[in-house]
């Protein structure tokens, strides 16, 4: 069984991968021309939150700064570019001792967000 913080990692990372900050922007839109009543949108928006634990801060902070990282061959993601990631920790000011469990955390987010966009493709190519 997965844990709690494992959980929430997979759930942050489907949330910044998944454009709900996009969604959001829609539900707000329909809120403002009259096509979604307050209370189907307040639904809608409450749907696309993402609760984090605090020990999940750093990792998803990392994720952001690194989300751009990613090693492709011929279109498809195949992992993060981990050279960067540590640059990128060290950058942060994240302590060497810290940096293996941290790595683990975005590791978590990075299998994630690559069945996602896996699912997308197969999704797009049938």
């Amino acid at each position: 069984m997965e844990s709690g913080e494992k959980k929430k990692l997979r759930q942050a990372a489907l949330h910044i991968v998944g454009g709900s900050l996009s969604k959001a922007y829609e539900v707000l839109d329909m809120r403002q021309d009259g096509s979604l009543s307050a209370a189907d949108a307040k639904e809608r928006l409450e749907s696309l939150t993402c609760d984090l634990m605090g020990e999940n801060e750093k990792a998803v902070e990392l994720f952001l700064l690194v989300q751009t990282q990613w090693r492709a061959v011929e279109g498809a993601r195949l992992g993060l570019d981990y050279n960067v990631v540590f640059v990128v920790m060290g950058s942060m000011g994240i302590p060497k001792k810290e940096r293996l469990g941290l790595l683990k955390d975005i590791q978590t987010m990075e299998d994630e967000t690559l069945a996602y966009f896996a699912r997308k493709r197969e999704a797009r190519h049938g």
